[in-house]
């Protein structure tokens, strides 16, 4: 989309004119930005040449379950890292953040090891600086369920519900902070340094998981990543980890199948159906690899 008025761009995003305190002279160009799933951004151009990104919120923030003031306490806590954009303002029609400039790499301009550095730091950020809940897997695959309204009841996609809806019973370890969405595209590279955008699903939760989604997205040997991710962080239970990962990773599949149906229900876009009949088939065709523990 190219970039319109700053009022065309409030009549097509209403959620817009909270910035109308925060910008002392309106912003000289705005334009939607393409790509993201949950997140339709504006880009934004100010006065005197800043640039930020407006994340607002809005039904399907809603309907995933993402907050922005979350997102927002995220990003100021762990500001000291320089590892994601500032946060520079939220209410309840959204959140401003800074532009980052550089550009997302493919998995050709970007290595395992890279990825797994800037998980092992994110995992590594004291909770001390945090006030946000626990995640709960339960909760999240729930949401997404019901938000369906028992349009896919009586499939294999209940089927599949219903059998990993459950966390595994696996040995316990500290808690972290968690991206929950750490794959190249919400990478930005400049400056020889990697930062991360979108930490709209970040939580406190169990980082197996989060490594679990990491690694698929990836895609790369599950067995080798927690190998290297272990080195990174200097952890000796490898088996501990791996076991964790790889009682994660049919729920992760399943989450995400939730997920996709839940955006085909709210847009309608074939493709999403596809990419959850896709998680579907894995689980189905993997199941037997894995013991529901």
């Amino acid at each position: 989309m190219t970039s319109v008025s700053w009022q065309q761009a409030k009549l097509l995003e209403p959620s817009l004119s909270a910035l109308d305190g925060f910008f002392a002279l309106p912003p000289v160009r705005a334009h939607a930005l393409t790509g993201g799933l949950t997140n339709r951004c504006w880009r934004l151009v100010s006065s005197d040449g800043l640039e930020y990104v407006w994340r607002p919120t809005s039904q399907i923030c809603e309907a995933f379950a993402i907050s922005r003031h979350e997102e927002y306490q995220v990003l100021t806590a762990i500001s000291p890292l320089n590892l994601g954009p500032k946060a520079v303002f939220v209410d309840e029609q959204g959140l401003l953040v800074e532009w980052l400039t550089g550009y997302t790499p493919t998995h050709s301009d970007i290595n395992i090891d890279q990825i797994l550095a800037v998980a092992a730091e994110i995992h590594g950020y004291p909770l001390t600086s945090l006030t946000l809940g626990t995640f709960s897997y339960l909760a999240k695959v729930d949401h997404y369920w019901y938000g369906l309204n028992g349009e896919f009841s009586g499939t294999e996609f209940e089927a599949l519900y219903r059998k990993w809806r459950s966390e595994p019973h696996i040995d316990s370890i500290p808690l972290a902070l968690c991206h929950f969405d750490l794959g190249s595209y919400n990478l930005v590279c400049g400056d020889n340094e990697i930062k991360v955008i979108d930490w709209e699903y970040a939580a406190i939760a169990d980082p197996r998981l989060d490594l679990a989604l990491v690694l698929q997205l990836a895609d790369v040997s599950i067995e080798q990543g927690v190998i290297q991710y272990c080195q990174a962080r200097q952890i000796e239970e490898v088996t501990l980890w791996l076991d964790g990962v790889l009682a994660w990773i049919p729920r992760t599949r399943m989450m995400a199948m939730l997920w996709y149906l839940l955006a085909y229900k709210l847009w309608g876009d074939e493709q999403y159906l596809h990419s959850a009949d896709e998680f579907k088939d894995l689980l189905c065709m993997e199941d037997h690899c894995f013991e529901n523990r």
